[in-house]
């Protein structure tokens, strides 16, 4: 035997055996309808999944020379082939011996496949619809607010909310270190698109400084209480008994 000397060496041997397909008429009703029906669910996958249809392209490249109806069972194993099911069910095609079984086995497979298909196809246009849609929701927005901007007709929201800030810290006294930080804060808040998560921490950094400056308290180097100051507490306390 040419693999006489291999016994020579330390690795497995093995006697390999082709399974060999059950006789079977290619005129068969059954085999005929089994494979006119693989070949169509072919086509649908083929339309769905651009790998698929490569797959069979070069298939079809290399049965040029005969017909694929010639040939049932190595359609069936092609069908398993490129199929991505599950190993048990890919190896049970491989493994029928009856061409009719070995076909209707592929013709399963391949419709699990065309549903896979047909899922992310769907999954895909949603997705694609959705992001369409919001980027066509977001130009149109864009849009109106300038259109209503150049009537003169509104502001938008994030206008009326920097008017608000500046309306309310005009009636405050901030001291010269907190006005650098409102005024950075404020133009910040300009710049940001209102969707965008850093305008939220930034709208409630401003709403903060012009509130908490508008409440009083003793505690408060601008804020003026007279009468919690260390030298408007001398006269009653020194005329206390």
């Amino acid at each position: 035997m040419q693999t006489s000397f291999l016994h020579k060496h330390a690795i497995s041997i093995v006697h390999v055996q082709n399974l060999q397909t059950l006789p079977y008429s290619k005129d068969d009703q059954y085999i005929r309808a089994f494979m006119s029906e693989i070949v169509s669910v072919f086509k649908d996958i083929a339309q769905l999944n651009p790998l698929f249809r490569d797959q069979i392209t070069n298939f079809s490249i290399n049965q040029v020379a005969s017909n694929v109806f010639d040939e049932p069972d190595k359609l069936a194993d092609f069908a398993a082939a490129v199929s991505t099911g599950e190993v048990g069910e890919l190896q049970d095609v491989l493994e029928s011996l009856s061409v009719d079984d070995r076909l209707r086995k592929a013709l399963l497979v391949l419709k699990k496949e065309l549903i896979n298909a047909q899922l992310q196809s769907k999954l895909s246009r949603d997705v694609d619809s959705k992001i369409a849609k919001r980027q066509r929701e977001y130009y149109l927005m864009e849009q109106l607010k300038g259109i209503k901007k150049e009537l003169g007709m509104e502001s938008d929201g994030k206008d009326k909310l920097i008017e608000k800030f500046r309306e309310r810290v005009s009636a405050l006294k901030m001291p010269e270190g907190v006005w650098n930080v409102f005024d950075e804060e404020l133009s910040k808040l300009v710049g940001l698109e209102p969707a965008a998560s850093e305008a939220n921490v930034t709208q409630d950094h401003v709403e903060w400084l012009t509130q908490v400056l508008s409440v009083p308290s003793p505690l408060s180097p601008f804020s003026y209480f007279p009468n919690y100051r260390s030298h408007g507490a001398n006269t009653p306390l020194r005329t206390t008994p």
